[in-house]
């Protein structure tokens, strides 16, 4: 098989993958949300009965301790995870658009997705940064950004190579265009919009609900890639 056929494959599955991350925070998010604050409420009871307990001189003590060590915990695990993919640069400052990091429990949500949809991507997966998209407090997408050092490390290739295997990947779907002077491509899969682009080595993809705005969110994007 040639580098190209390989490419395409891989690429491929993660537009496929990414648009059904995208679809699942379209009919899903919003019901995730509910669940998270039921999550977060049933937490602060758990809280309270540590309170409860707290009459007692040991365990308000133990309580504060375990509380601080939980969000730090979180944030290193973060942190890591930002670090090794040096792709997190890309969700900056833009401009009508807030990039918001997922839930530890919507992230490994997304990532089961993406494993699930192809075990090939196993390694690559670890890498993808993903965000939901939001203008003025209201979800309007996701998008997410991978290095291509760790794709092509699974598909050697350049990545005009990598574009047109994305093509081939999706069956032809999509029209050739320009953003911000780089290469891209959109279309529509199960009347979903998306746009995909390749800047500096950063493969990005986006999901929203209208053409319009995935272009919008895309520029942003490429303007935030270094």
């Amino acid at each position: 098989m040639s580098d190209g056929a390989v490419v395409g494959i891989v690429i491929g599955a993660l537009v496929a993958v990414g648009l059904v991350i995208g679809l699942v925070f379209a009919l899903v998010g919003g019901d995730d949300e509910p669940e998270t604050a039921g999550a977060t409420d049933t937490s602060e009871p758990d809280n309270a009965t540590t309170e409860s307990s707290g009459p007692d001189d040991g365990a308000p003590d133990t309580s504060p301790p375990e509380s601080a060590g939980a969000p730090d915990t979180s944030a290193t695990d973060r942190a890591p995870a930002a670090s090794s993919s040096g792709v997190e640069a890309v969700f900056g400052d833009a401009d009508g658009f807030t990039f918001v990091q997922l839930s530890p429990e919507d992230l490994a949500t997304a990532k089961r997705e993406f494993l699930s949809a192809d075990q090939f991507l196993e390694v690559a997966v670890e890498e993808i940064a993903v965000r939901e998209v939001e203008r003025d407090g209201t979800s309007v997408g996701a998008a997410f950004a991978v290095s291509l050092d760790e794709v092509l490390a699974l598909a050697p290739g350049s990545e005009e190579m990598f574009l047109d295997g994305a093509k081939e990947g999706m069956g032809g779907a999509g029209e050739d265009l320009v953003l911000a002077g780089h290469p891209a491509f959109s279309g529509q899969t199960a009347g979903v919009p998306f746009v995909v682009s390749v800047k500096n080595g950063i493969f990005l993809f986006v999901v929203a609900e209208t053409q319009s705005t995935c272009e919008q969110v895309m520029t942003e994007l490429l303007g935030n890639v270094a």
